[in-house]
């Protein structure tokens, strides 16, 4: 039994140390998105094609930062406006991985003046690959 919390508190210990060196190597502010920097979630408007935030109380609180909240909505029926779906499909414009989230989970639309640079220049290229796929499929 001892040999197997040793492991653990070996594996837990390499674990915090890879996400420290996770967020030290951010090269953008960190600072979490409030809702001061968004437009309220407003279920009666699409949210499609547009750059959200997640609320930080979602993700786990190592991933309560602007780089872990910052999204490109893709579609998805919760991203539709008086819709009863929830689901809505968006790409982390930091990392490109692409999740599904629950439109409740989304804290809204990042107003202009707070959206950072680096995340219209990923939200330009996103745009352009999948416009660019669009019409290969043609």
């Amino acid at each position: 039994y001892l040999e197997i919390m040793q492991l653990f508190v070996e594996r837990i210990n390499e674990q915090i140390e890879a996400v420290k060196e996770e967020i030290a190597g951010i090269p953008y502010p960190t600072e979490p998105i409030t809702a001061d920097l968004c437009y309220p979630n407003d279920l009666s408007k699409s949210i499609n094609g547009k750059i959200v935030a997640l609320k930080a109380d979602v993700l786990r609180s190592e991933y309560q930062i602007a780089t872990h909240q910052i999204m490109l909505v893709n579609g998805g029926f919760g991203a539709n406006a008086n819709t009863r779906g929830s689901a809505v499909f968006v790409t982390n414009l930091y990392s490109g991985e692409q999740y599904r989230v629950e439109r409740r989970d989304v804290l809204g639309e990042i107003k202009p003046d707070h959206l950072p640079h680096w995340a219209l220049e990923k939200a330009a290229q996103i745009m352009k690959r999948e416009n660019a796929k669009r019409e290969t499929e043609r």
